[in-house]
Formats: C-alpha cells, sequence, structure tokens
C-alpha cells in the first residue's frame, strides 16, 4: 500500500462521516469536534469523566478539548463537578438535555458504520478491527511525544 493511500483514506473516512453529522451539528449549533467530545462522553461503555481521559482517548490536546467543553457547558449538555478525593480534576458528565442528541448521534453512527463495513466478511471485520486499534494507538504515541 502507497503511504499517500493512508492520507486519502483517512481524510475520505473523516469527511464522509463529518457529512452524515452535519445535519445534527447544524440543528445543535455545534461544531463537530463537539459532537464528538459529547459522543464520547455519553457512550455508556466508556468510563470517561474527566477531559484528560477524554483527550487521551480522543486524541485530542486538553486546550482544544477544553474549549468544546465550556460550548457543551453553555449550551447546557453537560455538567461539571469536582471529584471527590482530588480537587484538581473535574467530573463532566452529560445533561438530560443532552440525552435525546446522543440517541440521534449514536443513530448516525450506528448507520455510518454499518454503510461503511459493507462488502467486508467478519473474519475481515476482526482483522481491521485489530489493525486499526494499533494504527490510532501508535498515532496517539506519536502526538504524545511529538507534541512535548
Amino acid at each position: 500500500m502507497k503511504e499517500s493511500f493512508a492520507f486519502a483514506f483517512s481524510r475520505s473516512f473523516m469527511d464522509a462521516y463529518a457529512l452524515r453529522c452535519k445535519p445534527l451539528c447544524a440543528e445543535m449549533n455545534l461544531p463537530q469536534m463537539a459532537l464528538d467530545v459529547l459522543m464520547i462522553l455519553g457512550d455508556e461503555g466508556m468510563d470517561l469523566c474527566t477531559a484528560t481521559e477524554i483527550s487521551q482517548e480522543a486524541c485530542m490536546k486538553e486546550n482544544i478539548l477544553s474549549v468544546h467543553v465550556n460550548r457543551l457547558v453553555t449550551q447546557g449538555y453537560v455538567r461539571r463537578s469536582p471529584v471527590p478525593g482530588d480537587r484538581r480534576k473535574v467530573h463532566l458528565e452529560c445533561t438530560e438535555a443532552a440525552k435525546p442528541w446522543i440517541e440521534k448521534g449514536l443513530a448516525i453512527q450506528r448507520q455510518f458504520f454499518q454503510d461503511i463495513r459493507q462488502g467486508l466478511q467478519p473474519e475481515e471485520l476482526h482483522v481491521l478491527r485489530h489493525c486499526l486499534v494499533v494504527i490510532n494507538e501508535n498515532a496517539c504515541r506519536i502526538i504524545r511525544e511529538d507534541s512535548k
């Protein structure tokens, strides 16, 4: 595989996902990254509740994450509260007002991933998932190392 293909793939994947999310972002008056943060916070399978945890999972710089969290708090989708026993940390959680939007976002994600996986067999998806996890870990490591 040529290296240029990886760049084209990553761009087309993210562009396609952003196109699917665009109507919801417009309806919520949110940029894509803020919606992404909300979807991470609203993912019940994830046990992420601080900005540091979310920035590590999403491979997003904390200062950029902070801008989007502030917007989500201002719009009433996220609430902040102190973490008991560690006053340096702030617990982030979705409000009731965010839940219907998260459901809409989850439906968009489910449909997008169903569409994007068309033509792949279960065993191919298993290998692909493993490869993507490793590639993501490597990309996040590079970001952490090169951001210092």
